[in-house]
Parts: structure tokens; sequence; C-alpha cells
């Protein structure tokens, strides 16, 4: 199962420097020349792969719920029924339903995918930063970070701002992006600001 590809703006890349050991390097080494691929294809290859592993296997994978549900227990009879089946019967059993918080948060919008992470999985933020979210999500009927959603201004959501906010900021309501974006970018540069006075 893949990562749903994002439309918008996808092809952006970033410089990341790693020191990785000299047996990585040399799978590294041969990957790319058994594959015929660069070594960013192959690390972003790895990364994803990594990423939708359960969260305790080391990947992004996290219980985001736990779901009842009936299943059906067909019981048949022995010789002394004829087998015959018997009427069937129901047992609960509760499956997980889990979120992958890498796939599910990514937005090439700095201030969504913090905003998605929030929403997902808030521990991975820094506690300022979850009261941060927290202000701007309470903040949502009162037209300031929000538009509450309504058959009129649904529709105006293209499919490429639907698949980029996707369900969990939805759920809230419309994002007004240039608010919430400004909002953020202030609260990072007091955060930077406070951090080079201490």
């Amino acid at each position: 199962m893949g990562f749903k590809r994002r439309k918008a703006k996808e092809n952006r890349t970033v410089y990341v420097a790693a020191r990785i050991s000299e047996r990585s390097k040399h799978y590294l080494d041969v990957l790319s020349l058994l594959h015929q691929e660069s070594y960013s294809s192959i690390v972003e290859r790895g990364i994803a792969a990594i990423a939708r592993e359960r969260a305790e296997a080391g990947g992004s994978l996290v219980l985001d719920d736990v779901e009842e549900i009936e299943i059906e227990e067909t019981r048949y009879g022995g010789e002394e029924d004829n087998d015959v089946n018997r009427a069937p019967t129901y047992k609960a059993v509760e499956i997980d339903k889990l979120v992958h918080v890498a796939e599910e948060s990514w937005s090439p919008r700095e201030w969504l995918r913090h905003l998605k992470m929030f929403l997902i999985s808030p521990t991975l933020l820094t506690e300022p930063e979850r009261i941060f979210w927290s202000s701007i999500c309470r903040k949502k009927n009162g037209g300031t970070y929000w538009t509450v959603p309504s058959a009129e201004n649904l529709p105006e959501l293209t499919e490429n701002d639907r698949d980029d906010y996707g369900p969990h900021v939805l759920k809230l309501g419309i994002p007004i992006p240039e608010r919430i974006e400004a909002a953020w970018k202030a609260w990072c540069d007091r955060t930077i600001e406070a951090a080079a006075r201490s």
C-alpha cells in the first residue's frame, strides 16, 4: 500500500546532511548500482517504507481509535444434528483503527503540517506549540481563523485543497490560510527571539 501522491508542489526538495556508518554507505552504494537509482531516491524509498510501519516497529503508524465490530460466527451441528447449520451467532471484536502520522500530516505548507500533527498526534509537539494550536482551534467559531463549513462554501474548495487539508482539519472547519499562517509566523518569530534572549 503506497502513500497517496499529493498534487500540490510535490516536486519541491530540501537538502539534508546526515552522517551514516560505513556499512550503511556500502548498502547505499550497492542499492544504487543494483537499481540504477540515485542515493536520494533510495533514501526516500527507505524513509517511506519505514514510515509505513507501526510506531512500535519504528514507523509512523499509530493507533487512532479502537472500534468494536460484530462478526458472524457460524456454528455447525455435530453428527447427532445431522450436520445441519445452526443459526449464526455474533461476537464483538475490537479492531485497531490506525493512522499514518507522516502521511496524514504532510502538506507543502509548514503551518498546515504542524496543525495536522497537533490534531493527529499532539504529543509530537512541544507544550508551547500545543498551547498555540489549541488556541487557534478554539477560535473556530468566531471566524478569526476558520470558516464554518456549509453547503455554499464546501464546494468552493478544490480537490487539491480538500486533499491538502485532510479530514482531521476539515472536521473543525475550513481554515482561513492567510490568517493562520500569519499567526504561525508571528508565534515562530516570538519563539526564536525568546530563545535568543535566554
